[in-house]
């Protein structure tokens, strides 16, 4: 509606190129974190994903220019390493943390913690389409308006994508940061636990 000038064409023809880009920057990102995870650590690598994520909302601010569609790949592409980021490494970390669980207490427990990570991330998308249309309706859009919206709508909408990610992001952020398990940790843990199973 916006970018576009309410053509609908352009806007499909954008939208597809702007998705497009989503998913080739998540396959881009993967390989590299994984590889940078091996050599710099898990959380290391992990505390880039929030960046990317902050990057990408913030470049929102910029690159709503209308007649300019194509700025729109940037913030995409930026966020869409952040989640790839994520995805891959949070995981991982989930089965360090059930090394440490079963270190301090003996009991293996993989199955709650994968449970609840899953839980956690469904619940988080079903709030965030539960909300979408409330937050939308808030910001004043009309959809019968097309681009002749009242003004001070498109700011709202915009400043939300670039704040409200922004803040989440950063509170990931400082999660990661406060996350104890080192892979010097880790190794020691790993190698207490295989002693203790009675494996070489």
């Amino acid at each position: 509606y916006y970018v576009c000038a309410g053509d609908a064409e352009m806007n499909s023809l954008w939208f597809g190129w702007i998705e497009a880009s989503h998913h080739i920057a998540t396959l881009c990102a993967i390989w590299p974190m994984t590889l940078l995870s091996r050599r710099l650590g898990k959380r290391f690598v992990c505390l880039l994903a929030p960046a990317f994520l902050i990057l990408g909302s913030l470049a929102n601010f910029a690159c709503f220019v209308p007649g300019m569609p194509w700025l729109l790949l940037i913030p995409r592409f930026l966020v869409a390493m952040g989640w790839a980021g994520l995805f891959v490494l949070v995981p991982s970390m989930i089965a360090d943390i059930v090394d440490y669980d079963e270190q301090q207490t003996g009991t293996r427990r993989e199955g709650m913690f994968g449970a609840v990570h899953f839980w956690v991330i469904k619940l988080a998308l079903a709030f965030a389409l539960l909300a979408t249309g409330f937050i939308v309706e808030a910001t004043g859009f009309n959809v019968d308006l097309g681009t002749n919206q009242p003004e001070g709508t498109m700011n709202n909408i915009i400043l939300l994508l670039g704040l409200v990610p922004t803040i989440g992001a950063a509170v990931a952020g400082y999660c990661i940061y406060r996350y104890p398990l080192t892979e010097k940790t880790m190794y020691a843990i790993r190698e207490e636990l295989e002693q203790r199973r009675g494996v070489s």
